[in-house]
């Protein structure tokens, strides 16, 4: 099979860096093999030591694979030795990704198979376009689905998973998106969109935070669930360590203050509600009349009904003036978003399989 390489690019969006690890091979279905694999390692250990890197996009280059999987050729002729060996590589291939001290996001864009999905399950989050392919062929040829398959339980559920690794057989990215093993779906033109959408969402939070958040999250994986709530003080307790917390939360208000600035629009918009609430209150009697009728029971949630949308109008104001009328506290501006490479050949050309 082609060889595999392992190209790393920092992007620049809204100001801050995104790294992307990109797959490449002649042809297009980036199978991984032992010098791919210690490639691979040694691009994301450089880019963990890169402080100003706040999220990492694995992906294939073109729109064949993702990853292919494993090398059957160099599979083929190992021994015992030489498997451990072997094994243990594609292993750390998962560890560095899983590790990496920022979220990581695989962006899968065709095939992921065998090893390519333990790629892929190691990643924080996963987007694949509708058209992905997604197997654990690997008792198909003689080899049981290992090392970091054993995360697919988590993530899909064990039934989901023997039926994965038991039988080898095929899911698309809509059933892929059912299960839960990816977060998100795009058609084939949005594929780019939709990451961005999830990247922009990372590079809105606090830097800190992020990294707090990440490894928090991955020792909620090992951790009985009242240690994982003790770990969660901690890691509040270790966010205020530095003032990033009060620079966000006063970002925050301004725009808040900003929000609530523009009164024509909140005063036309709560009276929009006024408007609309006056109308229940003309309402509301006729169907206490008619709750009378038809029982008292009946009369009586519709007298609880009226009571509460007084009291929610009430709250109108508080809402305006806090300055969450508009949904979009948060909300910052998307910056310029590349995607990834070039175009890729057909589904399965003549002459090259996959690995596993």
């Amino acid at each position: 099979m082609a060889a595999t390489r392992v190209e790393t690019e920092t992007k620049i969006v809204r100001e801050q860096s995104v790294a992307w690890l990109t797959l490449d091979s002649d042809n297009g279905l980036h199978v991984i093999d032992t010098e791919a694999a210690n490639a691979l390692v040694r691009s994301v250990e450089a880019l963990a030591n890169d402080e100003s890197i706040r999220a990492l996009v694995v992906t294939g280059m073109g729109s064949r694979a993702f990853v292919g999987g494993a090398d059957i050729r160099e599979m083929r002729e190992l021994n015992q030795a030489s498997a451990h060996t072997f094994i243990s590589t594609l292993q750390r291939c998962c560890a560095v990704l899983h590790d990496f001290p920022v979220p990581v996001i695989a962006r899968i864009n065709g095939l992921c198979l065998g090893a390519g999905l333990e790629i892929a399950a190691c990643c924080d989050l996963r987007i694949a376009v509708e058209t992905a392919q997604f197997a654990m062929p690997e008792v198909h040829v003689g080899i049981p689905s290992v090392i970091d398959a054993a995360r697919l339980p988590g993530l899909i559920g064990v039934g989901h998973t023997k039926d994965l690794v038991m039988t080898g057989r095929w899911i698309d990215g809509c059933e892929a998106l059912s299960w839960g093993l990816v977060q998100r779906l795009a058609s084939v033109g949005e594929l780019d969109a939709v990451l961005k959408e999830c990247v922009d969402g990372v590079l809105a939070a606090g830097p800190r935070a992020s990294k707090i958040q990440k490894l928090l999250v991955n020792r909620w994986e090992h951790l009985a669930i009242d240690d994982a709530v003790a770990e969660g003080v901690d890691a509040f307790v270790q966010a205020y360590a530095t003032d990033e917390p009060r620079k966000y939360m006063d970002a925050f208000f301004a725009k808040a203050r900003e929000n609530a600035g523009d009164t024509i629009t909140e005063n036309e918009d709560k009276e929009k509600l006024r408007e609309g609430m006056d109308a229940n209150r003309n309402f509301f009697p006729l169907m206490m009349m008619m709750g009378i009728t038809n029982g008292m029971m009946m009369g009586s949630m519709l007298g609880m009904n009226h009571m509460m949308m007084g009291d929610f109008m009430a709250e109108v104001d508080y809402a305006y003036d806090a300055g969450f009328a508009d949904g979009a506290a948060f909300a910052g501006e998307g910056g310029d978003f590349g995607d990834a490479g070039g175009e890729g050949g057909g589904f399965m050309d003549g002459g090259f399989q996959p690995g596993f």
